[in-house]
């Protein structure tokens, strides 16, 4: 991903492969403005990381996470 502003400036990242095959209707580039592209990952993380329910939500967490680890020491 790269950022370039447009006349507008408006900040725009874009992802243009070069030098490798494109799949099959894969264009040969993607633009997204920044601003949204910002907002939407801000409402990610406050709704779904950083939440309310972040506190209950790694307290649930915390039982897998140790056997995951003790089942992995043991092997």
């Amino acid at each position: 991903m790269h950022g370039k502003r447009n006349r507008h400036d408006t900040v725009g990242l874009y992802c243009q492969p070069r030098n490798r095959p494109l799949p099959d209707g894969h264009p040969t580039a993607v633009w997204l403005r920044e601003d949204r592209v910002l907002d939407s990952l801000t409402i990610f993380f406050n709704t779904f990381v950083l939440g309310p329910d972040r506190a209950e939500l790694v307290a649930a967490s915390l039982p897998a996470a140790a056997d995951h680890a003790t089942l992995q020491h043991h092997r």
